[in-house]
Protein backbone atom coordinates (compact mmCIF):
# COMPACT_ATOMS: atom_id res chain seq x y z
CA UNK A 1 0.00 0.00 0.00
CA UNK A 2 1.22 3.80 -1.15
CA UNK A 3 2.10 5.59 1.78
CA UNK A 4 0.61 9.10 2.30
CA UNK A 5 3.21 10.98 1.55
CA UNK A 6 4.11 9.12 -1.69
CA UNK A 7 0.61 11.05 -3.44
CA UNK A 8 1.75 14.56 -2.48
CA UNK A 9 4.54 16.79 -2.79
CA UNK A 10 3.66 18.96 0.09
CA UNK A 11 0.85 19.03 2.59
CA UNK A 12 -0.12 20.98 5.68
CA UNK A 13 -1.14 24.60 5.33
CA UNK A 14 2.52 24.80 3.63
CA UNK A 15 0.09 24.07 0.82
CA UNK A 16 -1.59 27.37 0.78
CA UNK A 17 -1.25 30.10 -1.95
CA UNK A 18 0.94 33.04 -0.82
CA UNK A 19 -0.99 35.56 0.60
CA UNK A 20 0.03 38.87 -1.54
CA UNK A 21 -0.95 36.32 -4.98
CA UNK A 22 -3.97 34.70 -3.10
CA UNK A 23 -5.14 38.81 -2.84
CA UNK A 24 -4.20 40.16 -6.70
CA UNK A 25 -6.24 37.08 -7.45
CA UNK A 26 -9.50 38.13 -6.11
CA UNK A 27 -8.97 41.92 -6.21
CA UNK A 28 -12.19 43.56 -7.78
CA UNK A 29 -14.03 40.65 -7.74
CA UNK A 30 -17.68 40.91 -5.86
CA UNK A 31 -18.65 38.98 -3.45
CA UNK A 32 -22.33 40.30 -2.73
CA UNK A 33 -21.94 41.37 0.59
CA UNK A 34 -25.46 42.06 2.83
CA UNK A 35 -25.93 44.14 5.73
CA UNK A 36 -25.85 40.51 8.14
CA UNK A 37 -22.19 40.00 6.74
CA UNK A 38 -20.38 41.72 10.08
CA UNK A 39 -16.59 40.04 8.97
CA UNK A 40 -16.25 39.57 5.22
CA UNK A 41 -13.16 38.98 3.00
CA UNK A 42 -11.91 42.73 3.62
CA UNK A 43 -8.74 41.99 5.69
CA UNK A 44 -8.33 38.31 5.30
CA UNK A 45 -9.70 37.25 9.03
CA UNK A 46 -9.95 34.12 10.17
CA UNK A 47 -13.32 33.41 9.38
CA UNK A 48 -16.59 34.84 8.69
CA UNK A 49 -19.67 36.39 10.46
CA UNK A 50 -23.31 36.31 9.84
CA UNK A 51 -25.46 38.34 11.57
CA UNK A 52 -28.73 36.63 12.85
CA UNK A 53 -29.79 39.21 15.61
CA UNK A 54 -28.08 41.74 17.79
CA UNK A 55 -27.17 38.65 20.55
CA UNK A 56 -26.36 35.72 18.15
CA UNK A 57 -24.01 35.82 15.21
CA UNK A 58 -22.57 32.59 13.19
CA UNK A 59 -19.33 31.85 12.02
CA UNK A 60 -18.33 29.72 9.25
CA UNK A 61 -15.33 28.68 8.34
CA UNK A 62 -13.27 25.98 6.33
CA UNK A 63 -10.24 24.67 5.91
CA UNK A 64 -7.92 21.62 4.53
CA UNK A 65 -4.70 20.48 3.35
CA UNK A 66 -2.99 17.26 1.90
CA UNK A 67 -1.23 15.11 3.95
CA UNK A 68 1.69 16.18 6.16
CA UNK A 69 2.39 12.71 7.35
CA UNK A 70 2.09 8.89 6.60
CA UNK A 71 -0.31 8.73 9.91
CA UNK A 72 -3.51 8.59 8.85
CA UNK A 73 -5.23 9.15 11.97
CA UNK A 74 -2.48 12.11 12.83
CA UNK A 75 -3.59 13.59 9.24
CA UNK A 76 -6.74 13.35 10.24
CA UNK A 77 -7.13 14.56 13.73
CA UNK A 78 -5.13 17.49 12.58
CA UNK A 79 -6.67 18.75 10.23
CA UNK A 80 -10.41 18.59 11.73
CA UNK A 81 -8.13 20.60 14.96
CA UNK A 82 -6.57 23.39 11.95
CA UNK A 83 -10.21 24.34 11.09
CA UNK A 84 -12.03 24.81 14.35
CA UNK A 85 -8.60 26.80 15.08
CA UNK A 86 -10.81 29.84 12.70
CA UNK A 87 -13.59 29.23 15.21
CA UNK A 88 -11.80 29.76 18.20
CA UNK A 89 -9.77 32.89 17.11
CA UNK A 90 -12.69 34.49 17.00
CA UNK A 91 -13.84 34.34 19.96
CA UNK A 92 -16.41 31.50 19.02
CA UNK A 93 -17.97 28.22 19.67
CA UNK A 94 -17.89 25.50 17.23
CA UNK A 95 -21.52 23.52 16.96
CA UNK A 96 -21.29 21.33 13.76
CA UNK A 97 -18.81 20.19 11.28
CA UNK A 98 -18.90 18.89 7.36
CA UNK A 99 -15.98 16.16 6.22
CA UNK A 100 -14.18 17.53 3.12
CA UNK A 101 -12.94 14.87 1.54
CA UNK A 102 -11.00 14.32 -1.64
CA UNK A 103 -9.17 10.67 -2.12
CA UNK A 104 -7.81 8.43 -4.75
CA UNK A 105 -9.87 6.03 -6.30
CA UNK A 106 -7.04 3.41 -5.76
CA UNK A 107 -9.47 0.61 -3.23
CA UNK A 108 -6.16 -1.01 -1.46
CA UNK A 109 -5.45 2.87 -0.05
CA UNK A 110 -9.36 3.07 1.13
CA UNK A 111 -8.49 1.69 4.81
CA UNK A 112 -6.18 4.90 5.32
CA UNK A 113 -9.18 6.94 4.26
CA UNK A 114 -11.05 5.41 7.02
CA UNK A 115 -8.27 5.76 9.29
CA UNK A 116 -8.43 9.75 8.11
CA UNK A 117 -11.74 9.65 8.75
CA UNK A 118 -11.33 8.16 12.30
CA UNK A 119 -9.06 10.95 13.35
CA UNK A 120 -11.47 13.77 12.56
CA UNK A 121 -14.00 11.68 14.96
CA UNK A 122 -11.59 12.03 17.65
CA UNK A 123 -11.44 16.08 17.48
CA UNK A 124 -15.28 15.84 17.25
CA UNK A 125 -15.66 13.95 20.68
CA UNK A 126 -12.82 16.25 22.33
CA UNK A 127 -14.58 19.36 20.83
CA UNK A 128 -17.98 18.14 21.89
CA UNK A 129 -18.88 18.85 18.29
CA UNK A 130 -21.23 16.36 15.77
CA UNK A 131 -20.12 15.66 12.16
CA UNK A 132 -23.01 16.09 10.61
CA UNK A 133 -22.50 14.97 7.09
CA UNK A 134 -20.00 16.32 4.06
CA UNK A 135 -18.72 15.63 0.39
CA UNK A 136 -16.10 13.46 -0.60
CA UNK A 137 -14.89 13.41 -4.50
CA UNK A 138 -12.19 11.20 -6.29
CA UNK A 139 -8.71 12.97 -6.62
CA UNK A 140 -5.14 11.76 -7.18
CA UNK A 141 -3.87 13.59 -4.28
CA UNK A 142 -5.38 13.28 -1.00
CA UNK A 143 -7.02 16.15 1.01
CA UNK A 144 -9.20 16.57 4.46
CA UNK A 145 -10.77 19.13 6.19
CA UNK A 146 -13.40 20.16 7.40
CA UNK A 147 -16.43 22.94 6.99
CA UNK A 148 -17.13 24.71 10.17
CA UNK A 149 -20.00 26.17 11.65
CA UNK A 150 -19.88 28.24 14.90
CA UNK A 151 -21.63 30.68 17.01
CA UNK A 152 -20.59 34.01 18.43
CA UNK A 153 -21.99 36.94 20.53
CA UNK A 154 -21.61 40.10 17.94
CA UNK A 155 -20.62 42.52 20.36
CA UNK A 156 -17.45 39.77 21.32
CA UNK A 157 -15.91 39.10 18.12
CA UNK A 158 -11.90 39.28 18.00
CA UNK A 159 -10.83 40.11 14.87
CA UNK A 160 -7.35 40.37 13.22
CA UNK A 161 -7.85 44.15 13.09
CA UNK A 162 -8.12 46.64 15.52
CA UNK A 163 -4.52 46.57 16.86
CA UNK A 164 -3.99 49.71 19.08
CA UNK A 165 -0.21 50.99 19.73
CA UNK A 166 1.31 50.20 23.41
CA UNK A 167 -0.48 46.45 23.71
CA UNK A 168 1.82 43.25 24.07
CA UNK A 169 1.19 40.40 21.72
CA UNK A 170 1.27 37.02 22.86
CA UNK A 171 2.11 34.10 21.08
CA UNK A 172 0.04 30.51 22.60
CA UNK A 173 2.60 27.77 20.78
CA UNK A 174 6.01 27.87 19.25
CA UNK A 175 6.47 27.63 16.01
CA UNK A 176 8.72 25.17 13.35
CA UNK A 177 6.14 22.87 12.38
CA UNK A 178 6.50 23.46 9.29
CA UNK A 179 9.96 22.68 9.72
CA UNK A 180 9.59 19.47 11.48
CA UNK A 181 7.21 18.00 8.60
CA UNK A 182 9.67 18.92 6.24
CA UNK A 183 12.55 17.48 7.83
CA UNK A 184 10.16 14.15 8.64
CA UNK A 185 9.87 13.65 4.50
CA UNK A 186 13.29 13.60 4.22
CA UNK A 187 13.89 11.16 7.45
CA UNK A 188 16.01 14.00 9.34
CA UNK A 189 13.89 14.60 12.11
CA UNK A 190 14.52 13.36 15.59
CA UNK A 191 11.60 11.57 17.76
CA UNK A 192 11.65 14.56 20.32
CA UNK A 193 11.11 17.20 17.96
CA UNK A 194 8.82 15.15 15.73
CA UNK A 195 6.53 13.85 18.90
CA UNK A 196 6.81 18.03 20.37
CA UNK A 197 4.92 19.32 17.39
CA UNK A 198 2.31 16.78 16.42
CA UNK A 199 1.36 17.14 20.28
CA UNK A 200 1.25 20.60 19.44
CA UNK A 201 -0.73 20.65 15.95
CA UNK A 202 -3.29 18.36 18.10
CA UNK A 203 -4.21 20.59 20.80
CA UNK A 204 -7.08 22.48 20.24
CA UNK A 205 -7.18 26.77 21.06
CA UNK A 206 -10.61 26.17 22.48
CA UNK A 207 -9.11 26.39 26.13
CA UNK A 208 -8.14 30.07 24.85
CA UNK A 209 -11.47 31.26 24.31
CA UNK A 210 -12.68 31.67 27.69
CA UNK A 211 -9.47 33.57 28.90
CA UNK A 212 -9.35 35.77 25.57
CA UNK A 213 -13.27 37.10 26.79
CA UNK A 214 -12.09 37.23 30.39
CA UNK A 215 -9.26 39.61 29.43
CA UNK A 216 -11.43 41.58 26.29
CA UNK A 217 -9.47 40.34 23.83
CA UNK A 218 -10.67 42.18 20.33
CA UNK A 219 -7.74 41.69 18.38
CA UNK A 220 -6.16 38.06 16.91
CA UNK A 221 -5.67 35.68 14.83
CA UNK A 222 -4.29 31.85 14.54
CA UNK A 223 -1.14 31.41 13.00
CA UNK A 224 -0.67 29.40 9.57
CA UNK A 225 0.37 28.84 6.62
CA UNK A 226 1.35 32.45 5.94
CA UNK A 227 4.09 32.08 8.84
CA UNK A 228 4.48 34.12 11.72
CA UNK A 229 5.33 37.56 9.59
CA UNK A 230 2.57 36.92 6.49
CA UNK A 231 -0.05 36.63 9.62
CA UNK A 232 1.55 39.50 11.47
CA UNK A 233 1.48 41.82 8.36
CA UNK A 234 -2.13 40.95 7.78
CA UNK A 235 -2.98 41.90 11.65
CA UNK A 236 -0.49 45.22 11.22
CA UNK A 237 -1.57 46.42 8.08
CA UNK A 238 -5.39 46.12 8.75
CA UNK A 239 -5.35 47.47 12.02
CA UNK A 240 -2.78 50.98 10.33
CA UNK A 241 -0.01 50.25 12.77
CA UNK A 242 3.69 48.68 13.18
CA UNK A 243 4.53 45.50 15.01
CA UNK A 244 7.65 44.83 16.65
CA UNK A 245 9.05 41.35 17.60
CA UNK A 246 11.13 40.29 19.71
CA UNK A 247 13.47 37.43 18.10
CA UNK A 248 14.50 36.31 21.55
CA UNK A 249 11.06 35.65 22.80
CA UNK A 250 9.78 33.33 20.31
CA UNK A 251 8.89 29.89 21.61
CA UNK A 252 10.41 27.22 19.48
CA UNK A 253 10.05 23.24 19.12
CA UNK A 254 13.68 21.30 20.02
CA UNK A 255 15.73 20.58 17.22
CA UNK A 256 14.14 23.09 14.99
CA UNK A 257 17.36 25.46 14.46
CA UNK A 258 19.84 23.07 13.78
CA UNK A 259 17.56 21.74 11.21
CA UNK A 260 16.77 24.76 9.48
CA UNK A 261 20.78 25.08 9.74
CA UNK A 262 20.70 22.07 7.60
CA UNK A 263 19.03 23.30 4.86
CA UNK A 264 15.30 21.81 6.31
CA UNK A 265 13.43 24.52 4.43
CA UNK A 266 9.80 23.94 3.40
CA UNK A 267 9.61 25.67 0.08
CA UNK A 268 6.88 27.75 1.14
CA UNK A 269 8.29 29.40 3.85
CA UNK A 270 10.68 31.06 0.40
CA UNK A 271 6.67 31.72 -0.72
CA UNK A 272 6.01 33.68 2.04
CA UNK A 273 9.24 35.53 2.19
CA UNK A 274 8.76 36.36 -1.07
CA UNK A 275 4.72 37.67 -0.80
CA UNK A 276 5.23 39.85 2.44
CA UNK A 277 8.96 40.56 2.52
CA UNK A 278 9.13 43.94 0.81
CA UNK A 279 6.88 45.12 3.97
CA UNK A 280 9.02 43.34 6.69
CA UNK A 281 12.54 44.00 8.28
CA UNK A 282 14.45 41.68 10.26
CA UNK A 283 18.00 42.91 12.38
CA UNK A 284 21.22 42.24 10.11
CA UNK A 285 22.02 40.68 13.79
CA UNK A 286 19.21 38.11 13.36
CA UNK A 287 21.08 34.15 12.45
CA UNK A 288 20.35 32.60 9.18
CA UNK A 289 17.66 29.93 10.35
CA UNK A 290 15.64 32.56 12.71
CA UNK A 291 15.26 34.62 9.44
CA UNK A 292 13.72 32.01 8.04
CA UNK A 293 11.79 30.28 11.09
CA UNK A 294 9.74 33.69 11.13
CA UNK A 295 8.42 33.13 7.38
CA UNK A 296 7.96 29.06 8.42
CA UNK A 297 4.27 27.99 7.39
CA UNK A 298 2.66 26.46 10.68
CA UNK A 299 -0.03 23.98 10.52
CA UNK A 300 -2.66 24.07 13.70
CA UNK A 301 0.25 26.78 15.01
CA UNK A 302 -0.83 28.97 18.18
CA UNK A 303 -3.05 32.02 18.62
CA UNK A 304 -1.49 35.74 18.87
CA UNK A 305 -3.45 37.84 20.63
CA UNK A 306 -2.88 41.41 21.34
CA UNK A 307 -3.33 42.67 25.32
CA UNK A 308 -3.55 45.81 27.23
CA UNK A 309 -0.16 45.46 29.05
CA UNK A 310 -1.56 45.97 32.28
CA UNK A 311 -3.39 42.28 31.24
CA UNK A 312 -0.30 40.43 30.42
CA UNK A 313 1.22 38.59 33.73
CA UNK A 314 -2.11 37.52 34.45
CA UNK A 315 -2.74 36.29 31.02
CA UNK A 316 -0.02 33.77 30.61
CA UNK A 317 -0.70 32.93 33.81
CA UNK A 318 -4.57 31.86 32.66
CA UNK A 319 -2.86 30.70 29.67
CA UNK A 320 -0.04 27.90 30.95
CA UNK A 321 -2.15 26.73 33.63
CA UNK A 322 -4.81 26.30 30.59
CA UNK A 323 -2.52 23.93 28.92
CA UNK A 324 -0.31 26.58 26.95
CA UNK A 325 2.77 26.12 28.77
CA UNK A 326 4.35 28.01 25.78
CA UNK A 327 2.73 31.09 25.84
CA UNK A 328 4.89 33.96 25.89
CA UNK A 329 4.95 37.91 24.85
CA UNK A 330 6.45 37.93 21.79
CA UNK A 331 6.08 41.62 20.63
CA UNK A 332 4.02 44.54 21.20
CA UNK A 333 2.10 47.40 18.81
CA UNK A 334 3.88 50.54 17.72
CA UNK A 335 2.33 53.22 15.73
CA UNK A 336 2.53 53.38 12.41
CA UNK A 337 5.99 53.30 11.03
CA UNK A 338 8.27 52.61 7.70
CA UNK A 339 7.39 48.82 7.83
CA UNK A 340 4.83 46.98 8.75
CA UNK A 341 6.23 44.46 10.82
CA UNK A 342 10.13 44.57 12.69
CA UNK A 343 11.97 41.55 13.70
CA UNK A 344 14.67 42.75 16.01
Amino acid sequence: MASLLSLCSEGGCAAKLPVQELEALLQGLSWNTTPEVLVGLETGDDAGVYCLSASEGLILTTDFFPPFCDDPVLYGEVAAVNALSDVYAMGGTPLAALNLTLFPTDETLRPLLRQILEGGSHVAQRAGIPIIGGHTIANATPVYGWAVLGRIDPERVIRNTGLRAGQELILTKPLGTGVTMAATRLGMVKAATYQAATASMRLLNAAAVPIMQKYHIRTATDITGFSLLGHSYKMARASEVSITLHASALPIFPGVPELLDLGCIPGAAFANQRSVGEYCRLSDALPYWLRLLVYDPQTSGGLLMAVDPENTAALLDDLHAAGYPAAVCVGKVTPRGETNVWVE
